[in-house]
Protein backbone atom coordinates (compact mmCIF):
# COMPACT_ATOMS: atom_id res chain seq x y z
CA UNK A 1 0.00 0.00 0.00
CA UNK A 2 1.39 3.52 -1.35
CA UNK A 3 1.31 6.12 1.26
CA UNK A 4 -1.37 8.72 0.81
CA UNK A 5 -1.09 11.75 -1.87
CA UNK A 6 -0.13 14.92 -0.56
CA UNK A 7 -3.56 16.59 -1.93
CA UNK A 8 -6.59 14.47 -1.67
CA UNK A 9 -10.34 15.79 -2.10
CA UNK A 10 -12.14 12.96 -0.63
CA UNK A 11 -11.87 10.44 2.15
CA UNK A 12 -14.06 7.50 3.44
CA UNK A 13 -13.88 8.64 6.87
CA UNK A 14 -18.08 9.41 7.18
CA UNK A 15 -18.59 5.91 5.78
CA UNK A 16 -15.93 4.72 8.81
CA UNK A 17 -18.63 6.52 11.65
CA UNK A 18 -21.28 5.01 9.86
CA UNK A 19 -19.32 1.85 9.79
CA UNK A 20 -18.55 1.44 13.56
CA UNK A 21 -22.41 2.80 14.73
CA UNK A 22 -24.04 -0.37 12.14
CA UNK A 23 -21.22 -2.54 13.62
CA UNK A 24 -22.74 -1.36 17.13
CA UNK A 25 -26.07 -2.08 16.02
CA UNK A 26 -25.84 -5.30 14.77
CA UNK A 27 -23.99 -6.58 17.92
CA UNK A 28 -26.23 -4.92 20.00
CA UNK A 29 -29.51 -6.72 17.85
CA UNK A 30 -27.85 -10.12 17.50
CA UNK A 31 -27.64 -10.10 21.37
CA UNK A 32 -31.32 -8.41 22.40
CA UNK A 33 -32.76 -10.29 19.65
CA UNK A 34 -31.07 -13.42 19.73
CA UNK A 35 -30.29 -13.49 16.63
CA UNK A 36 -26.42 -14.20 14.86
CA UNK A 37 -26.46 -12.14 11.63
CA UNK A 38 -22.87 -11.74 10.36
CA UNK A 39 -22.27 -15.08 12.47
CA UNK A 40 -20.67 -13.38 15.40
CA UNK A 41 -18.39 -11.48 12.93
CA UNK A 42 -19.89 -7.84 14.33
CA UNK A 43 -19.05 -8.83 17.72
CA UNK A 44 -15.31 -8.25 16.58
CA UNK A 45 -15.51 -4.64 15.46
CA UNK A 46 -15.10 -2.51 18.36
CA UNK A 47 -17.02 0.47 16.67
CA UNK A 48 -16.89 2.97 20.05
CA UNK A 49 -13.56 2.79 20.26
CA UNK A 50 -13.07 3.11 15.82
CA UNK A 51 -15.23 6.19 16.30
CA UNK A 52 -13.10 7.49 19.23
CA UNK A 53 -10.14 7.31 17.57
CA UNK A 54 -11.32 9.29 14.66
CA UNK A 55 -13.38 11.84 17.06
CA UNK A 56 -9.72 12.30 18.62
CA UNK A 57 -8.20 12.98 15.43
CA UNK A 58 -10.72 15.50 13.97
CA UNK A 59 -11.50 16.96 16.85
CA UNK A 60 -8.10 18.14 17.93
CA UNK A 61 -7.55 19.18 14.51
CA UNK A 62 -10.63 21.24 14.47
CA UNK A 63 -9.34 22.67 18.10
CA UNK A 64 -6.12 24.11 16.28
CA UNK A 65 -7.45 25.42 13.98
CA UNK A 66 -9.84 27.14 15.34
CA UNK A 67 -7.54 28.58 17.85
CA UNK A 68 -5.25 29.58 14.76
CA UNK A 69 -8.21 31.56 12.91
CA UNK A 70 -10.50 32.79 15.91
CA UNK A 71 -7.64 33.03 18.87
CA UNK A 72 -10.75 32.02 21.17
CA UNK A 73 -12.86 28.85 21.81
CA UNK A 74 -16.81 30.33 21.16
CA UNK A 75 -16.73 28.96 17.76
CA UNK A 76 -15.52 25.62 18.83
CA UNK A 77 -17.95 25.06 21.25
CA UNK A 78 -21.09 26.45 19.46
CA UNK A 79 -19.89 23.77 16.58
CA UNK A 80 -20.00 21.22 18.66
CA UNK A 81 -23.33 21.82 20.69
CA UNK A 82 -24.81 22.26 16.98
CA UNK A 83 -23.23 18.55 15.69
CA UNK A 84 -24.68 16.89 19.00
CA UNK A 85 -27.19 18.84 20.20
CA UNK A 86 -29.95 19.00 17.84
CA UNK A 87 -30.28 14.74 17.55
CA UNK A 88 -30.31 14.05 21.18
CA UNK A 89 -32.93 16.56 21.32
CA UNK A 90 -34.85 15.41 18.93
CA UNK A 91 -34.60 11.78 20.12
CA UNK A 92 -35.67 12.96 24.00
CA UNK A 93 -38.53 14.39 22.57
CA UNK A 94 -39.77 12.16 20.15
CA UNK A 95 -38.72 8.40 21.77
CA UNK A 96 -41.78 8.31 23.73
CA UNK A 97 -43.81 9.95 21.41
CA UNK A 98 -43.23 6.85 18.85
CA UNK A 99 -43.37 4.63 21.92
CA UNK A 100 -47.27 6.20 22.20
CA UNK A 101 -47.85 5.68 18.83
CA UNK A 102 -46.94 2.06 18.63
CA UNK A 103 -48.69 1.66 21.77
CA UNK A 104 -45.99 0.24 23.81
CA UNK A 105 -46.85 3.34 26.55
CA UNK A 106 -49.95 5.07 26.89
CA UNK A 107 -50.69 8.76 26.60
CA UNK A 108 -50.56 9.84 30.38
CA UNK A 109 -47.01 8.58 30.28
CA UNK A 110 -46.05 11.74 28.40
CA UNK A 111 -47.30 13.56 31.43
CA UNK A 112 -45.68 11.53 33.73
CA UNK A 113 -43.20 13.63 36.26
CA UNK A 114 -40.20 10.90 35.18
CA UNK A 115 -40.50 12.61 31.96
CA UNK A 116 -39.08 16.22 33.13
CA UNK A 117 -36.13 14.25 34.62
CA UNK A 118 -35.74 12.13 30.77
CA UNK A 119 -35.82 15.88 28.84
CA UNK A 120 -33.75 17.73 31.44
CA UNK A 121 -31.21 14.57 31.38
CA UNK A 122 -30.74 15.06 27.68
CA UNK A 123 -30.82 18.22 27.89
CA UNK A 124 -27.41 18.77 29.90
CA UNK A 125 -25.96 15.71 27.96
CA UNK A 126 -26.49 12.99 30.23
CA UNK A 127 -29.06 10.78 28.30
CA UNK A 128 -28.75 7.82 30.70
CA UNK A 129 -32.01 8.30 32.98
CA UNK A 130 -34.71 5.37 32.36
CA UNK A 131 -38.09 5.87 33.27
CA UNK A 132 -39.72 3.05 34.47
CA UNK A 133 -43.26 4.56 32.60
CA UNK A 134 -41.58 2.04 30.11
CA UNK A 135 -40.09 -0.54 31.85
CA UNK A 136 -42.21 -3.11 30.29
CA UNK A 137 -40.88 -2.14 26.62
CA UNK A 138 -38.29 -4.58 25.39
CA UNK A 139 -35.26 -4.48 27.75
CA UNK A 140 -36.90 -1.43 29.02
CA UNK A 141 -33.54 0.70 27.93
CA UNK A 142 -33.75 2.77 25.54
CA UNK A 143 -30.53 4.38 26.10
CA UNK A 144 -28.17 2.06 27.27
CA UNK A 145 -25.55 3.20 24.39
CA UNK A 146 -25.92 6.84 24.94
CA UNK A 147 -23.25 6.62 28.25
CA UNK A 148 -20.89 7.41 25.51
CA UNK A 149 -22.32 11.00 24.85
CA UNK A 150 -20.96 12.30 28.43
CA UNK A 151 -17.77 10.55 27.34
CA UNK A 152 -17.49 12.46 24.33
CA UNK A 153 -18.64 15.75 25.62
CA UNK A 154 -15.93 15.41 28.39
CA UNK A 155 -13.71 15.47 25.99
CA UNK A 156 -14.69 18.30 24.29
CA UNK A 157 -14.05 20.03 27.10
CA UNK A 158 -10.81 19.54 27.62
CA UNK A 159 -9.65 19.61 24.15
CA UNK A 160 -9.06 23.51 24.37
CA UNK A 161 -6.87 22.91 27.05
CA UNK A 162 -4.62 19.82 25.56
CA UNK A 163 -4.28 22.63 22.17
CA UNK A 164 -2.99 25.62 24.95
CA UNK A 165 -0.76 22.88 26.74
CA UNK A 166 0.93 21.66 23.34
CA UNK A 167 1.56 24.94 22.61
CA UNK A 168 2.98 26.30 25.56
CA UNK A 169 5.13 23.25 26.69
CA UNK A 170 5.10 20.83 23.46
CA UNK A 171 3.60 18.39 22.38
CA UNK A 172 4.61 14.79 23.65
CA UNK A 173 4.70 16.69 26.67
CA UNK A 174 1.13 17.14 26.35
CA UNK A 175 0.96 13.66 25.29
CA UNK A 176 2.59 11.66 28.15
CA UNK A 177 -0.09 13.21 30.37
CA UNK A 178 -2.52 12.27 28.34
CA UNK A 179 -0.67 8.24 27.72
CA UNK A 180 -0.65 8.75 31.23
CA UNK A 181 -4.61 8.67 31.77
CA UNK A 182 -5.09 6.22 29.22
CA UNK A 183 -2.98 3.54 31.42
CA UNK A 184 -4.46 4.68 34.44
CA UNK A 185 -8.15 5.06 33.29
CA UNK A 186 -8.15 1.99 31.09
CA UNK A 187 -7.01 -0.19 34.46
CA UNK A 188 -9.23 1.52 36.76
CA UNK A 189 -12.26 2.06 34.40
CA UNK A 190 -11.72 -2.60 34.27
CA UNK A 191 -10.41 -2.77 37.66
CA UNK A 192 -11.55 -0.38 40.22
CA UNK A 193 -14.56 -1.00 42.62
CA UNK A 194 -18.62 0.00 41.18
CA UNK A 195 -18.32 2.92 41.58
CA UNK A 196 -14.92 4.01 39.89
CA UNK A 197 -16.29 2.24 37.07
CA UNK A 198 -19.71 3.55 36.70
CA UNK A 199 -18.11 7.19 36.71
CA UNK A 200 -15.21 6.35 34.61
CA UNK A 201 -17.46 4.87 32.13
CA UNK A 202 -19.17 8.20 31.48
CA UNK A 203 -15.87 9.97 30.89
CA UNK A 204 -13.83 10.20 28.19
CA UNK A 205 -11.24 8.58 31.04
CA UNK A 206 -12.12 5.17 30.17
CA UNK A 207 -11.00 5.52 26.22
CA UNK A 208 -8.93 8.31 26.81
CA UNK A 209 -6.40 5.51 24.57
CA UNK A 210 -8.80 5.83 21.74
CA UNK A 211 -8.62 9.37 22.09
CA UNK A 212 -4.93 9.60 22.45
CA UNK A 213 -4.05 7.63 19.84
CA UNK A 214 -6.40 10.22 17.49
CA UNK A 215 -4.39 13.21 18.73
CA UNK A 216 -1.09 11.85 17.69
CA UNK A 217 -2.80 10.50 14.21
CA UNK A 218 -3.79 14.47 14.04
CA UNK A 219 0.02 15.33 14.53
CA UNK A 220 1.69 12.89 12.65
CA UNK A 221 -0.29 10.97 10.62
CA UNK A 222 1.09 12.42 7.36
CA UNK A 223 4.51 10.45 8.37
CA UNK A 224 2.77 6.82 8.80
CA UNK A 225 3.40 5.14 5.65
CA UNK A 226 0.65 3.55 4.64
CA UNK A 227 1.02 -0.13 3.69
CA UNK A 228 -0.88 -3.21 2.49
CA UNK A 229 2.10 -5.54 4.69
CA UNK A 230 1.06 -3.42 7.48
CA UNK A 231 -2.19 -3.68 7.35
CA UNK A 232 -2.40 -7.08 7.42
CA UNK A 233 -0.70 -7.35 10.31
CA UNK A 234 -2.78 -4.76 12.50
CA UNK A 235 -5.76 -6.35 11.66
CA UNK A 236 -3.61 -9.77 12.59
CA UNK A 237 -3.03 -7.81 15.64
CA UNK A 238 -6.48 -6.81 16.37
CA UNK A 239 -8.19 -10.00 16.07
CA UNK A 240 -6.43 -11.45 18.10
CA UNK A 241 -6.57 -9.00 20.76
CA UNK A 242 -10.48 -9.65 20.15
CA UNK A 243 -10.31 -13.39 20.19
CA UNK A 244 -7.60 -14.71 22.19
CA UNK A 245 -6.37 -11.78 24.16
CA UNK A 246 -9.12 -11.29 25.40
CA UNK A 247 -9.00 -14.04 28.44
CA UNK A 248 -5.24 -12.43 29.37
CA UNK A 249 -5.40 -9.99 32.71
CA UNK A 250 -3.13 -6.91 30.52
CA UNK A 251 -6.23 -7.05 27.97
CA UNK A 252 -8.95 -6.67 30.76
CA UNK A 253 -6.59 -4.16 32.67
CA UNK A 254 -5.40 -2.17 29.74
CA UNK A 255 -8.23 -2.55 26.87
CA UNK A 256 -8.63 0.47 25.26
CA UNK A 257 -4.80 1.21 24.96
CA UNK A 258 -4.11 -1.90 23.31
CA UNK A 259 -6.80 -2.16 21.08
CA UNK A 260 -6.34 1.46 20.16
CA UNK A 261 -2.97 1.05 18.43
CA UNK A 262 -3.56 -1.60 15.53
CA UNK A 263 -7.04 -0.16 15.30
CA UNK A 264 -6.08 3.47 14.48
CA UNK A 265 -3.92 2.31 12.05
CA UNK A 266 -6.42 0.51 10.40
CA UNK A 267 -9.13 3.41 10.55
CA UNK A 268 -6.44 5.64 8.80
CA UNK A 269 -5.97 3.44 6.15
CA UNK A 270 -9.41 2.68 5.12
CA UNK A 271 -10.39 6.62 5.73
CA UNK A 272 -7.44 7.74 3.41
CA UNK A 273 -7.28 4.27 0.86
CA UNK A 274 -10.02 3.35 0.74
CA UNK A 275 -12.58 2.18 -2.33
CA UNK A 276 -13.85 5.92 -3.31
CA UNK A 277 -17.39 4.42 -3.90
CA UNK A 278 -17.41 4.22 -0.09
CA UNK A 279 -17.32 8.07 -0.04
CA UNK A 280 -20.16 8.37 -2.54
CA UNK A 281 -22.56 6.08 -0.58
CA UNK A 282 -22.19 8.39 2.43
CA UNK A 283 -21.97 11.72 0.14
CA UNK A 284 -25.12 10.97 -1.34
CA UNK A 285 -26.91 9.39 1.69
CA UNK A 286 -25.49 11.86 4.22
CA UNK A 287 -24.07 11.74 7.88
CA UNK A 288 -26.41 8.66 9.06
CA UNK A 289 -23.97 7.50 11.73
CA UNK A 290 -25.16 9.60 14.33
CA UNK A 291 -28.67 8.98 14.24
CA UNK A 292 -27.75 5.12 13.90
CA UNK A 293 -26.05 5.20 17.30
CA UNK A 294 -28.37 7.26 18.83
CA UNK A 295 -31.92 5.76 17.95
CA UNK A 296 -30.98 1.88 17.11
CA UNK A 297 -31.64 0.68 20.91
CA UNK A 298 -35.06 2.31 21.18
CA UNK A 299 -35.76 0.77 17.16
CA UNK A 300 -34.31 -2.83 19.49
CA UNK A 301 -36.80 -2.23 22.34
CA UNK A 302 -39.62 -1.75 19.93
CA UNK A 303 -39.09 -5.18 17.97
CA UNK A 304 -38.61 -7.16 21.24
CA UNK A 305 -41.78 -5.39 22.53
CA UNK A 306 -43.91 -6.72 19.32
CA UNK A 307 -42.10 -10.71 20.18
CA UNK A 308 -39.65 -10.57 16.91
CA UNK A 309 -37.21 -12.36 19.36
CA UNK A 310 -34.93 -15.20 17.76
CA UNK A 311 -36.58 -14.44 13.90
CA UNK A 312 -33.88 -14.39 11.45
CA UNK A 313 -35.25 -11.39 9.56
CA UNK A 314 -35.57 -9.23 12.87
CA UNK A 315 -31.99 -7.93 12.55
CA UNK A 316 -32.17 -7.39 9.05
CA UNK A 317 -35.74 -5.10 10.51
CA UNK A 318 -33.79 -3.24 13.02
CA UNK A 319 -31.01 -2.44 10.68
CA UNK A 320 -33.42 -1.04 7.97
CA UNK A 321 -35.44 0.66 10.31
CA UNK A 322 -32.56 2.62 11.94
CA UNK A 323 -31.59 3.51 8.64
CA UNK A 324 -34.93 5.21 7.72
CA UNK A 325 -34.90 6.66 11.22
CA UNK A 326 -31.26 7.88 10.67
CA UNK A 327 -32.19 8.98 7.60
CA UNK A 328 -35.02 11.73 8.68
CA UNK A 329 -32.88 12.63 11.67
CA UNK A 330 -29.77 13.87 9.25
CA UNK A 331 -31.95 15.38 6.96
CA UNK A 332 -34.62 17.36 8.78
CA UNK A 333 -32.54 18.08 12.03
CA UNK A 334 -28.79 17.85 12.23
CA UNK A 335 -28.06 18.83 8.57
CA UNK A 336 -30.40 21.96 9.42
CA UNK A 337 -28.70 22.46 12.46
CA UNK A 338 -25.50 22.64 11.41
CA UNK A 339 -26.10 25.71 9.13
CA UNK A 340 -26.58 27.64 11.82
CA UNK A 341 -22.75 27.69 12.40
CA UNK A 342 -21.24 31.08 12.67
CA UNK A 343 -17.66 29.82 11.68
CA UNK A 344 -17.77 26.36 9.47
CA UNK A 345 -14.41 24.71 9.31
CA UNK A 346 -15.59 22.11 6.87
CA UNK A 347 -14.38 22.63 3.36
CA UNK A 348 -11.41 24.72 4.98
CA UNK A 349 -9.95 20.96 5.96
CA UNK A 350 -11.36 20.78 9.36
CA UNK A 351 -14.13 18.87 10.64
CA UNK A 352 -17.74 19.49 11.54
CA UNK A 353 -17.93 17.87 15.53
CA UNK A 354 -18.18 14.55 15.69
CA UNK A 355 -16.97 13.17 12.18
CA UNK A 356 -14.47 13.45 9.16
CA UNK A 357 -14.61 16.34 6.44
CA UNK A 358 -14.38 15.16 3.01
CA UNK A 359 -11.66 17.62 2.81
CA UNK A 360 -9.72 17.16 5.85
CA UNK A 361 -6.97 15.10 3.49
CA UNK A 362 -5.81 18.33 2.70
CA UNK A 363 -4.53 19.09 6.54
CA UNK A 364 -3.86 15.19 7.50
CA UNK A 365 -1.74 14.93 4.26
CA UNK A 366 1.26 12.19 3.41
CA UNK A 367 4.17 13.05 1.84
CA UNK A 368 4.29 10.97 -1.95
CA UNK A 369 6.36 7.98 -1.96
CA UNK A 370 6.87 5.64 -4.62
CA UNK A 371 6.82 1.87 -3.78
Amino acid sequence: MTNVAAVETRNTFDFLRAFAAVSVLFAHSNYSLATNAGWGAWELVDGVSMFFIMSGMFVFMSAEKTWDRTGGWRDFYLNRYLRIAPAIYSFAIFAPLILVAFGTIGLTALIDPQMVVWLGSSFVFLPNFDPSIWSGVGTGVLNGPLYTIPAEVSFYLIVPLLVLAAKRFGFWKMMSVMIAISLCGAYFANQGNDLTRALLHHTFIERAGCFSAGIILARYGRLIPLRWWAFILALLAYVLLETLGKSTFIYGAFKSVLVSIPLAYLTICVGYKGPRSLERVTRNLGDLSFGTYVWHSTVINIFLWFGFEGQRWSTIGVFASTLAVAFASWHLVEKNALKLKRVSLRGRGDDDANGASRNSSRMLSFPRKHS
